[in-house]
């Protein structure tokens, strides 16, 4: 990742930079470009690796079967109905790996205002960007029934054209989804204030900050499996953070920030399990309230400054937590039972999914051109970020 900020979106994991709160009362602005690419992820149990569209749920061809059979009222429906030899396998387990991708490009305009040289500024951040991402299947023999298990290369491919009939039938739009669009805008309030040679400390230096996330972002597109939400979803939200700088001697300083995102309930209208099928993958449409749960972010970090003229050093830790959201089934018409409504094991198990922790490690390097004594117009800082999960 090269420069990111802002951490409600468990697919870009923006993150925060701390020497973007002290400022010492000035004015400055700050845009950045980044970039970000992702294949893989952690897993929720284990700590090992697994793919993008599996933080979902896996993948089960029966499983869909079913959502569709229950959502249309239609228990005759059976994709393999003709396909001789083969009619019963909508009863059997048939698991498919889900491969993906997430990548985005873009720019972010900030700017941050001193308030009447007091120890209160104003600021706003906003990020355009591009986002790609695809998903592409294989057969899995592991986990399906025994019958499916030792299938040949014709056999495969006849459940690959079965799956995307299914989805076909499902209105799945493709496998490939990308737009171009807002990230969310965010304007924000903090408060500054620093002491000198305090407790044998050469600067102690203090931020606190407010913000409102106004949902100028563009939300996931529930006919394209693959699609990520830009930043929160069209959910309005609001945080706040502290930072807590200590300037240990010269060309030294150790800080710390603490933070949590709100983000405020909103009724979507979009995909919802009927039984275990991952979500973007249900056949069941409708109005459902989702309210998320708080996002906690700390960080502790380290500067050397002045490694030569002027540039400085960071490394930095980042810990973000994200709990489990609630959902609610807000649909008029449930004749159609979604996993909302069946039963608590199923409910608990489906939550469990939208709860996810993040862990990166900082490598950041700024050269200040002030400190470099050179007598530039703006004094511009430059720098580079790299986020390592």
């Amino acid at each position: 990742f090269l420069s990111a900020t802002h951490t409600v979106n468990r697919y870009l994991p923006f993150l925060e930079k701390p020497c973007d709160y002290i400022t010492k009362k000035r004015s400055y602005s700050s845009p950045a470009l980044f970039m970000t690419s992702a294949s893989t992820a952690y897993k929720h149990s284990d700590g090992g690796t697994t793919s993008i569209p599996y933080l979902q749920g896996t993948y089960d061809l029966k499983d869909l079967i079913q959502s569709i059979q229950e959502t249309t009222q239609n228990s005759s429906y059976n994709p393999f109905d003709d396909e001789p030899g083969y009619v019963d396998w909508n009863e059997k387990s048939i698991k498919f790996y889900a491969d993906g991708k997430v990548k985005s490009r873009g720019i972010i305009l900030a700017h941050q205002q001193n308030l009447f040289k007091s120890h209160f500024s104003f600021g706003f951040f906003l990020p355009i960007m591009h986002i790609n991402t695809s998903q592409r299947f294989s057969f899995n023999p592991n986990g399906s029934d025994t019958v499916v298990q030792n299938i040949n290369a014709g056999e495969i491919e006849l459940l690959d054209r079965i799956r995307r009939e299914i989805h076909t039938d499902m209105n799945l739009q493709g496998d490939d989804w990308s737009k171009t669009g807002l990230g969310d805008l965010d304007l924000q309030l903090r408060f500054n204030y620093d002491w000198d040679h305090k407790s044998k400390i050469r600067t102690i230096s203090l931020a606190l900050q407010t913000g409102v996330l106004c949902p100028t972002s563009s939300k996931a597109d529930f006919n394209y499996p693959s699609s990520v939400p830009f930043m929160g979803n069209k959910h309005w939200g609001t945080y706040f953070d502290i930072i807590t700088e200590f300037e240990l001697k010269q060309n030294m300083k150790f800080g710390l920030m603490f933070g949590f995102v709100d983000l405020f309930p909103k009724t979507h209208y979009t995909r919802i399990p009927v039984y275990q099928e991952p979500t973007p993958f249900s056949a069941l449409i409708g109005n459902v309230k989702i309210d998320p749960s708080l996002t906690f972010k700390f960080a502790p970090y380290f500067v050397l400054e002045n490694l030569s003229d002027g540039l400085h050093f960071q490394m930095r830790y980042n810990y973000v937590r994200h709990g489990s959201d609630i959902w609610q089934d807000k649909r008029s018409d449930k004749t159609v039972s979604s996993y909302l409504d069946r039963y608590e094991g199923n409910k608990k198990e489906k939550s469990k999914l939208s709860k996810w922790v993040s862990h990166h490690i900082t490598l950041q390097l700024t050269y200040d051109s002030q400190d470099a004594l050179k007598n530039w117009w703006l004094k511009p800082n430059s720098y580079l970020v790299y986020d390592h999960p």
